[in-house]
């Protein structure tokens, strides 16, 4: 092979590898990576596993059993070469339990667990989904956040190059220089500890997804477009039916109940069926016996030491609980969703608020800037709508991002 040819292709291999090292990651892949790679997903998969195992195991306690047996033996000693007959036989039995207490209830309950189950694998889902919303909207607030102070400091970095040019020609003092200098350098530390913040939030993103820590992470910006979020009361009405908490608080009072009923069952008897068949053949005897038994057998405990009663007293305790935390949860979920709203319409005022400030700061700005240039404001009048203008860039960002995860965040919280 050439080595021109050699040249081509190895140049070939480092471009595609840079383009897929450097290609972003949207939104919905950084989810779809959490969804098939999050650890606590992968746990609640045995979770789920065995709920469903548990449904099985409870329902074949309505299963028959079935047992048989075959025997044979030698009537001679030990060893005994002229002995050639044999005793055998042959035997099989079939039990079917027609009820017992709590067979019927147990296998509704452990329905409702896995339920239960299912309902905190969805939430769990759910919840993982937000926090990857959550990481992936910081990231992009700290990367604009970062390039907010390289701008202010590449336009610092000009108006200093400036500076220096009137002073040397005596225009301004140098301790003006100095101070725009210090500025400048209060502009980079901010952006030191932002970058710092940045690599973060990009480490714990990737523990979301289940990667590496310090895997490159590159990712396309999103639409800061509000969602579709439902007025209170409607949310609210979604809120009682969706919520996962709730759900599941409703299903443990449903199953307190079911344990309560299986507490009260311990005080009814138990009913099975039974055949059995058995068969034999005697040595001494050429004649094979048969036999058959055909039985209904019913039991009662009459007396347990009070236990049955104090199970019952136990499980009534644990209802009336669960049906307290059910309804105290509901007036918390309201109080929370409350807030939440509360919450959303301080950020819309304030992005409004902050917008407005960012055009007045930027319009000051410019006017303190030629002013400055004209000698008729000072350095700490430049330096001032510097800060302030920097102040309205990262207030009216970070508001922006927060309103944007806030809506995600009520959207999981009802349900939705």
């Amino acid at each position: 092979m050439k080595p021109t040819q050699k040249s081509l292709i190895l140049f070939t291999m480092i471009f595609i590898a840079g383009s897929a090292f450097s290609q972003k990651m949207s939104l919905q892949a950084c989810i779809e990576l959490a969804m098939q790679n999050n650890a606590e997903l992968k746990q609640n998969d045995f979770s789920l596993g065995q709920a469903d195992l548990n449904v099985k195991n409870s329902v074949s306690n309505l299963m028959p059993g079935i047992s048989a047996s075959a025997s044979a033996n030698s009537q001679g000693p030990v060893v005994d070469e002229y002995s050639s007959e044999w005793n055998w036989g042959v035997g099989g039995s079939v039990s079917q339990p027609i009820y017992k207490p709590g067979l019927f209830s147990r296998i509704k309950l452990s329905k409702i667990e896995k339920e239960m189950t299912r309902i905190s694998s969805g939430d769990l889902k759910n919840r993982i989904r937000l926090d990857v919303q959550s990481a992936y909207y910081q990231i992009l607030t700290s990367d604009s956040l970062i390039a907010v102070y390289r701008e202010n400091i590449r336009l610092a970095d000009e108006e200093n190059r400036k500076m220096q040019l009137m002073v040397n020609l005596g225009m301004k003092r140098p301790s003006d220089l100095l101070k725009s200098e210090v500025q400048k350098g209060t502009f980079e530390s901010q952006m030191i500890q932002e970058q710092q913040n940045l690599k973060s939030l990009m480490r714990d993103l990737n523990f979301l997804m289940g990667r590496e820590s310090d895997a490159p992470l590159s990712l396309e910006a999103e639409s800061l477009a509000s969602r579709q979020v439902p007025e209170f009361e409607t949310a609210f009405s979604i809120l009682l039916e969706k919520n996962p908490d709730l759900k599941k608080a409703a299903k443990q009072v449903a199953a307190d109940k079911l344990s309560v009923c299986i507490a009260r069952e311990a005080y009814l008897p138990s009913a099975s069926a039974s055949y059995s068949y058995n068969g034999s053949k005697n040595a001494l005897s050429s004649k094979y016996v048969e036999s058959d038994q055909v039985g209904v057998q019913l039991s009662l405990s009459l007396f347990e030491g009070f236990s049955r009663n104090q199970n019952l007293q136990s499980e009534k305790i644990n209802l009336a609980s669960s049906e307290l935390e059910y309804s105290t949860l509901k007036r918390e979920k309201e109080q929370t969703l409350r807030d939440y709203y509360t919450s959303l319409d301080t950020q819309v005022k304030l992005t409004e608020i902050y917008r407005k400030n960012l055009e007045s700061a930027q319009k000051d700005f410019d006017v303190v800037s030629e002013q400055y240039a004209s000698g008729m404001a000072s350095i700490l009048d430049l330096m001032d709508a510097r800060v302030s203008l920097l102040e309205s860039q990262t207030n009216l960002l970070k508001v922006q991002y927060s309103k944007r995860i806030l809506e995600e965040q009520i959207l999981y919280f009802i349900g939705m």
